[in-house]
């Protein structure tokens, strides 16, 4: 891999997670789980999904590609769903160690 590629594929990678930051602080400061994301930890890093759709006791995941590995959770696949206690609790702990470190 040439230095120009990684450059390249950082910048990707920045920009795409910026995007991916900025839809989720404007569903948490609407109070909404569509359109935050959560991030499992998978080999060396983590595969990142976004929540497309919420029911009572269910979210709806799908994966999100263009940051870093773009890792998928094998018993979860491109897309699944997942109980919503596990997707709030998981963006909870992000929520606190984001501010825990600010």
């Amino acid at each position: 891999m040439s230095l120009d590629y990684a450059k390249t594929m950082l910048k990707i990678w920045v920009k795409n997670f910026k995007k991916l930051e900025t839809r989720d602080l404007t569903a948490k400061a609407k109070g909404q789980l569509v359109n935050r994301y959560i991030q499992e930890p998978y080999a060396d890093g983590y595969a990142f999904y976004e929540i497309t759709k919420e029911t009572k006791t269910k979210v709806h995941i799908k994966v999100i590609s263009g940051l870093g590995d773009n890792w998928v959770i094998p018993y979860w696949g491109n897309d699944a769903v997942i109980d919503k206690s596990y997707a709030m609790n998981s963006i909870q702990r992000r929520d606190s160690l984001k501010e825990l470190f600010s």
